[in-house]
């Protein structure tokens, strides 16, 4: 990824998402990891099961291959109930071989970048605050008010020109954080320099644990 010509802090989260994706199978070869999974505890925002708030990551346990859906037993069960079928256990059929929500890892990621390009060419971000603040907590308020996640985290990427003005500003974030009472645990922070093409010298990867 660092072989980039645009340079790792260029890449859009999306397709960071992809790149982590594959370094978590590579480093954990006997979990699955999922992407975009619909938060299990999360009521529709529309008519289908489609229209649900999702989670960027989710780590299954050992020997899982998927995620039980509440929502969707809840749905099939209604679609039963006036029919021959409705003495039968659809919740039991549809969990078979299936990982139960609060046994995985629910995982959102945020990326911040202090310096950006575009047609005006290398200027700050004035996005940086957003990126690094208010949607991580709003990330962070989603996991903690699941009622079926039980383990979860916050990962934020953050590119900036120096390891001293990320993890000030890191700190900032998680102070704002704990300031509007959003539930977060000790962070983990590592970072190392990486190629300055637009400025950004320097990559911390923070991650929070929620209290569930």
């Amino acid at each position: 990824m660092e072989q980039s010509p645009v340079g790792v802090d260029m890449h859009t989260e999306l397709e960071l998402h992809e790149i982590i994706k594959q370094q978590f199978v590579a480093d954990f070869p006997d979990l699955t990891c999922i992407r975009e999974q619909p938060f299990p505890g999360k009521p529709l925002s529309g008519p289908k099961l489609t229209d649900r708030q999702r989670c960027d990551f989710v780590l299954l346990p050992a020997g899982s291959t998927s995620i039980a859906d509440p929502e969707q037993v809840r749905r099939e069960r209604a679609a039963v109930a006036d029919t021959l079928f409705a003495g039968s256990s659809v919740e039991a059929v549809t969990h078979k071989g299936l990982a139960d929500p609060s046994d995985c890892f629910w995982l959102e990621i945020k990326l911040a970048r202090a310096l950006i390009t575009g047609e005006r060419g290398v200027r700050p971000n004035p996005g940086w605050s957003k990126e690094l603040i208010q949607l991580p907590i709003s990330d962070v308020e989603k996991l903690a008010e699941d009622p079926l996640i039980e383990r979860s985290a916050l990962a934020i990427l953050a590119f900036g020109p120096d390891e001293r003005t990320v993890c000030h500003d890191l700190d900032i974030a998680l102070t704002r954080a704990l300031d509007r009472g959003v539930a977060l645990r000790s962070p983990i922070i590592r970072g190392q320099p990486i190629t300055d093409r637009i400025g950004n010298a320097w990559c911390s990867i923070a991650v929070w644990p929620v209290s569930q």
